[in-house]
């Protein structure tokens, strides 16, 4: 059965609801085909796997609505997005994500994503000792996918040499502040 501003779709051999209301149809996110690849839901977001991955487990946590910036979220939107992003770090050591990286190499959609996923495939067994979340907001800010999107990076020892100042990475000179 149908409701309103959404619409049952029968995909990869599985019934799924996907919200419709604010969606575009140009727009990557918004695409079925993006929201059928998702390892978690709830009424307001999807989780999918990055297919450039920074590192083992890189988790995408995306609005089903359309919205360029997180600044557009809507007060029962903000209520959804902390446990998609607590799902999407339960998720990223999965098998799930193991398979994801073997079919992406095996089905390459591009080098750069088959090289990344070979990589994160490596980083399997490295311990994960933290999380960077990020979110691009604004071509001025690096967002290249002008649809809210929540970056979920697993760290694992050894990744960097000296990860001191995480995030503040945007610009390099100054990131690492003690020094």
């Amino acid at each position: 059965p149908a409701s309103p501003g959404g619409r049952f779709l029968l995909l990869d051999n599985r019934l799924a609801w996907f919200y419709r209301k604010g969606m575009r149809s140009n727009c990557l996110f918004c695409s079925a085909q993006f929201q059928a690849q998702a390892l978690h839901e709830n009424d307001h977001f999807y989780v999918l796997l990055d297919q450039n991955p920074v590192s083992c487990g890189h988790m995408l946590i995306i609005p089903k609505r359309h919205m360029e910036t997180y600044f557009e979220l809507l007060p029962e939107e903000t209520v959804d997005l902390h446990p998609a992003i607590l799902a999407a770090r339960t998720l990223c050591h999965t098998d799930a994500v193991r398979t994801f990286y073997q079919e992406a190499i095996a089905n390459p959609i591009s080098e750069t994503s088959t090289a990344w996923c070979r990589e994160a495939l490596d980083q399997w067994n490295a311990p994960v000792t933290g999380y960077n979340i990020g979110i691009n907001n604004g071509t001025g800010a690096g967002q290249t996918v002008m649809h809210l999107h929540i970056h979920l990076i697993p760290r694992h020892e050894n990744d960097m040499p000296d990860p001191t100042g995480g995030v503040r990475f945007v610009i390099p000179e100054r990131a690492n502040y003690r020094k």
